[in-house]
């Protein structure tokens, strides 16, 4: 890592980070915070520069956020429990769904020529949205909280408060059948799951738990993870384990991904060597809560922020 070729962007939050996402078509880096607002970058690829391009607002915090696949819309939500869309080019904003709790993570998706949404909520549901209706195609009642989940076609790998006194399972789901869970996953992970990230070929996924530890499980071909650990004190501090407060993988090295800590680093890993390939340069001034690749894996953006793990 070389600091000298990091770039700030432009009249960033006012508040807490709760994530960044890139767009999966071009360079614009999508933002939510706790200042309630949602705000898009325009990231110039030769030189890291940012201008402002788009902000709007919720009545509450922003806890998360996702592009569309054609990337011309893009959906947020978070404490207000309601998911609101802005399509960019006729720049129209509309609310389309709500739970009960606030919404933790959102994902958009295609299938069978469909655009859908999903929602996930600390009010137990999972939800599946059209927004052309008013109303879930679809919605899940887990047992639990739903902490994090990601999608990419056709998995849907979702984390909760706790699975039948489990707090390392994931659930994961064909969305194909979404209806139904497909496989319950023992990560081996000794404390509740923080964050889950799908590789883009849908082959693997990792989880991170709230303790210093990655659990990474080639799906496709042995569902058995193996585990390591990161994101660790030093010195004095060596006996801390620091929460994985954000997994993402490479678009185009897909054995690779990025953890993103409490600890105020970054790294990037290699799954299939099972090393570390790079590390931010040195610790920065908080905690590391969100980061991510755009589209072809050649920028790679982080947020520091309070994370309110204290």
């Amino acid at each position: 890592s070389d600091n000298n070729s990091e770039v700030e962007v432009c009249s960033p939050p006012t508040d807490s980070i709760s994530f960044i996402k890139f767009s999966p078509k071009d360079n614009y880096l999508l933002c939510g915070s706790w200042d309630k607002q949602v705000r898009v970058y325009e990231i110039n690829p030769s030189n890291g520069q940012s201008r402002p391009v788009l902000n709007y607002s919720h009545n509450l915090p922003v806890l998360c956020g996702a592009f569309s696949p054609d990337s011309t819309k893009i959906f947020t939500s978070g404490l207000d429990k309601t998911v609101q869309a802005f399509d960019i080019p006729s720049q129209q904003k509309i609310t389309f769904g709500q739970h009960s709790e606030s919404i933790n993570t959102i994902k958009a998706f295609n299938t069978n020529g469909t655009m859908l949404v999903a929602t996930g909520s600390r009010d137990k549901s999972l939800k599946y949205w059209d927004i052309r209706q008013p109303n879930p195609i679809l919605s899940l009642e887990l047992n639990d909280k739903i902490f994090t989940f990601d999608i990419q076609f056709p998995l849907c790998v979702v984390a909760t408060s706790n699975l039948d006194s489990k707090p390392h399972s994931l659930h994961v789901y064909d969305l194909n059948s979404p209806n139904k869970i497909k496989d319950s996953i023992d990560t081996n992970l000794r404390f509740p799951t923080r964050s889950v990230s799908i590789s883009h070929d849908a082959t693997q996924f990792a989880a991170g738990s709230i303790a210093g530890r990655v659990s990474v499980c080639n799906y496709s071909k042995d569902k058995t993870p193996y585990t390591f650990k990161c994101h660790r004190g030093t010195g004095s501090d060596s006996s801390s384990a620091y929460s994985i407060n954000s997994i993402v993988f490479h678009p185009f090295f897909k054995t690779s991904f990025a953890t993103m800590g409490a600890d105020k680093t970054w790294n990037f890993w290699c799954n299939n060597s099972r090393q570390k390939l790079a590390k931010s340069g040195k610790a920065l001034e908080t905690s590391v809560v969100s980061g991510d690749f755009n589209w072809n894996g050649t920028l790679f953006g982080y947020a520091t922020s309070y994370d309110w793990g204290q």
